[in-house]
């Protein structure tokens, strides 16, 4: 369904007026910096928490689930980490 441009023409569309159009642009403006800092923060956390996982499984890795006191230093420079004495490395 199509309409005349001229027809178009005569209907009044309803607008708020300048000072209430500032008001609900500042509105808008308050929340939205409220939502970007909330993803921000939530963007922080996930970083932290990449970051701990990482530190885990490079731990558990190379010192297993259990830590132990008697690990050997590690010879690779490709895994320069501490392991368990029971690691052989191939």
């Amino acid at each position: 369904m199509r309409i005349q441009m001229s027809k178009l023409n005569t209907v009044l569309l309803p607008y708020p007026q300048p000072h209430e159009q500032q008001r609900i642009s500042d509105f808008l403006e308050r929340k939205c910096k409220k939502i970007d800092n909330t993803i921000e923060k939530q963007q922080q956390v996930i970083e932290k928490l990449i970051q701990y996982r990482m530190t885990l499984l490079t731990e558990v890795v190379t010192q297993g689930i259990r830590k132990r006191d008697d690990c050997k230093k590690s010879v690779s420079e490709i895994l320069p980490y501490s392991m368990p004495l029971n690691v052989k490395l191939a």
